[in-house]
C-alpha cells in the first residue's frame, strides 16, 4: 500500500515540516542501507533471509501470493520467507525441511513438492522435532546432495538427504548428538566432507568420511576433526575453499566467547581479530579471506585485511542483531526488526542507537506543539522528550496531552518502520518528516545521497518506531487502532509545512476548518503498551 501523499510530494520541494530537537545532519556516505521491503509489504523475517542470484525471499502475511521474489535491483514484487533453502546447479530453488522438499523456478513458481513422511512419523516425531541445519547443498558428491536434519533434545538427529532435488530421499541417523538453532553444517574447505557443528551437545568439530572416489555422504560415521581447540558451543560455522593462496582453506567458527579461525582444514583454531561476540560473518568476494563482513555489537563491520582491523558499515541501520548474506556484490542484513540491503561494501558509518523507549518492545509516542510556530511534533524517544521539556529544543514547546503507542524499531513484529528525516535549521528544511512508506523512505534516502551536504536536503535520523499498515484502504486490522493525519497545506503559501497525527479525527477538524488538508488513515498502532 503506497502512502505517497500530496504533502510528501510538496515537502520534497518546499523542504518544510516543523522542527524540534534533532541530531546534527550528517554528511552522507557513498551508500546507505535500504529497507528491502517493497512498499506496503511487511517483511521482517525473524529468521534468516534466503538470498540467491540477485533475489531475496522474505516474509509476508499475504496468504494468497506467498511465493514471490524481491529483486535486489528493482526492489519490486511481494516477498516471502523460507527457513532453509538452497540453490541447485539446475537453477532451481529448493526448500528442504526434514522429509519435506519443494522445488521453485527463478520466478518462484512451485514446480513440485514432496513429503516423504507418514502421518505416524509426523505425529510421533516431526511435529515435536527441532531443525538441524539450515539445509546445505553439497557439491562434493558425484551427484550434488541436498540435506537437512531434525532432532529432539539430547537425541541424535535424523538427516534427510536427496540427490534429485527431493524427488527421492534417504534417511540417516547421525552418530553424535547435535543442538538445534545454530548453523550446524558447512562444506569442508577441501570440498570432500561435510563439517558438523554440534554445539553444546557434543564437544568439537566433526566431519563425514571423504566422498573421494564417488562415495556418498555418511552421517552415521562422523569423526572428530579438531585437536581440542574448537570453541565450545559454537553457533555458526563458515568456510572458504582451498585455493592457491589458502592451502588449508579458511574457516571461521562463532561462539559466545568470540570468533575463531582455522587455516589447516579445521585441525587447530585460534582467536580471531575482532574483540567480543560476533553474530554472523560472510565473505563477499567468495574465495578471498581478506574481505570480511561481520554483524556484531548491533551493527555491521567491514575488514579488508583479513580481520586485522575493522570499520563500521552501518550507515542508516538501527542497532539490531543481524544475520548476513553476501549477494551481487552487496550484503543483506536480516535483523529482528527488518531486512536491509547495502548494494556494495560502502555503507560506511555507525548505526543509529536504539530508541530509549518505555520497554524493549513498546514506545509511547508523545505529541508536542510549538505555541510560537503553531507546529506539531511527535517522538517516542524518552530522552528526546526530556530534552524538549527542559527547553533544549528552543522556546514554545508544550505537550498537548495526546499520545499513542507504537512498537520499537527492533521488535520482531509484523510491522512497518516509520522513518524520520530532518533538514537543517540554517540551510533548511528546518523541519521533520515521518513516513511508514518504504518508497517514501527510500526516495528521501536517495535524494539525500544525490544532494551535496552544502545544499538544503533531508537528512535521515533513522527509524522513529514501528507501526502496522492498513490491511485495506481506510481500515486497520483487528487489534490495532487507526492513526489519521492532517497537512497544513503551507506549500501553497511558501511557508513551513507541518503535519498532525491523531487517533481521533475530531482533533483534526478545527485544523481542517483553518485550511488544513485531511489526509485520512496513514498507519495503525497497538491499543496499549506494557
Amino acid at each position: 500500500m503506497t502512502l505517497l501523499s500530496s504533502s510528501f510530494r510538496n515537502s520534497l520541494t518546499a523542504f518544510a515540516v516543523a522542527a524540534a530537537t534533532s541530531v546534527a545532519p550528517q554528511a552522507f556516505a557513498t551508500n546507505f542501507w535500504r529497507p528491502l521491503c517493497p512498499d506496503g509489504v511487511v517483511c521482517s523475517t525473524g529468521s534468516r533471509a534466503f538470498v540467491a542470484d540477485g533475489h531475496a525471499l522474505l516474509k509476508t502475511d499475504d496468504f494468497d501470493f506467498p511465493y514471490r521474489w524481491v529483486s535486489l535491483t528493482t526492489l519490486a514484487g511481494t516477498p516471502t520467507a523460507m527457513q532453509a533453502s538452497v540453490t541447485t546447479n539446475t537453477g532451481h530453488y529448493v526448500f528442504a525441511y526434514g522429509p519435506s522438499f519443494a522445488i521453485y523456478d527463478t520466478s518462484a513458481n512451485r514446480l513440485a513438492s514432496y513429503n516423504h513422511s507418514s502421518i505416524e512419523q509426523f505425529v510421533i516425531f516431526e511435529s515435536h522435532a527441532l531443525p538441524v541445519g539450515p539445509a546445505l547443498y553439497f557439491t562434493g558428491t558425484a551427484t550434488p546432495t541436498v540435506f537437512s536434519g531434525l532432532t529432539l533434545p539430547d537425541q541424535k538427529p535424523y538427516i534427510y538427504l536427496s540427490q534429485d532435488e527431493g524427488r527421492t530421499m534417504t534417511l540417516q541417523n547421525a552418530n553424535i548428538v547435535m543442538t538445534s538453532n545454530r548453523r550446524n553444517f558447512a562444506s569442508s574447505p577441501d570440498g570432500l566432507r561435510v563439517w558438523a557443528n554440534p554445539g553444546s551437545a557434543t564437544a568439537g568439530l566433526w566431519q563425514t568420511p571423504s566422498v573421494a572416489g564417488g562415495a556418498t555422504l555418511d552421517f552415521t560415521k562422523l569423526t572428530r576433526a579438531d585437536d581440542g581447540s574448537y570453541p565450545a558451543d559454537a553457533f555458526s560455522l563458515r568456510t572458504l575453499p582451498v585455493s592457491a593462496g589458502l592451502a588449508g582453506g579458511y574457516a571461521v567458527a562463532l561462539a559466545p566467547s568470540g570468533m575463531y579461525v582455522s587455516t589447516n582444514l579445521g585441525q587447530t583454531w585460534t582467536k580471531g581479530g575482532f574483540d567480543g561476540r560476533v553474530d554472523d560473518i560472510v565473505f563477499p568476494n567468495g574465495t578471498n579471506a581478506d574481505v570480511q563482513v561481520i554483524a556484531a555489537q548491533g551493527t555491521i563491520w567491514l575488514s579488508t585485511n583479513g580481520g586485522a582491523s575493522w570499520a563500521q558499515m552501518g550507515h542508516d541501520l538501527t542497532a539490531d542483531t543481524f544475520t548476513l548474506t553476501a549477494v551481487s556484490g552487496g550484503i543483506v542484513a536480516d535483523g529482528a526488526g527488518g531486512v536491509f540491503w547495502c548494494s556494495g561494501l560502502d555503507c560506511m558509518g555507525p548505526a543509529y542507537g536504539q530508541l530509549e523507549a518505555v520497554s524493549p518492545t513498546s514506545a509511547r509516542v508523545t505529541e508536542f506543539q510549538n505555541t510560537i510556530l503553531g507546529h506539531f511534533f511527535m517522538t517516542g524517544d524518552e530522552a528526546e522528550k526530556t530534552a524538549i521539556r527542559n527547553g533544549l529544543a528552543g522556546p514554545g514547546w508544550v505537550e498537548t496531552g495526546q499520545n499513542f503507542w507504537a512498537w520499537t524499531p527492533t521488535v520482531t513484529q509484523e510491522s512497518a518502520f516509520v522513518c524520520r528525516f530532518y533538514g537543517d535549521p540554517i540551510k533548511g528544511p528546518n523541519s521533520h518528516f515521518y513516513s511508514a512508506s518504504t518508497d517514501e523512505c527510500r526516495g528521501l534516502l536517495e535524494l539525500q545521497e544525490s544532494t551535496p551536504v552544502t545544499e538544503p536536503r533531508w537528512n535521515s535520523e533513522g527509524y522513529a518506531f514501528k507501526v502496522s499498515l492498513p490491511d485495506r484502504p481506510g481500515h486497520c486490522r483487528t487489534g490495532t487502532l487507526p492513526v489519521y493525519r492532517a497537512y497544513n497545506n503551507a506549500f501553497v503559501h511558501g511557508a513551513d509545512s507541518n503535519h498532525r497525527y491523531a487517533l481521533d479525527t475530531a482533533l483534526l477538524q478545527p485544523l481542517v476548518a483553518q485550511g488544513w488538508i485531511e489526509e485520512g488513515l496513514v498507519f495503525c498502532v497497538p491499543p496499549s503498551g506494557p
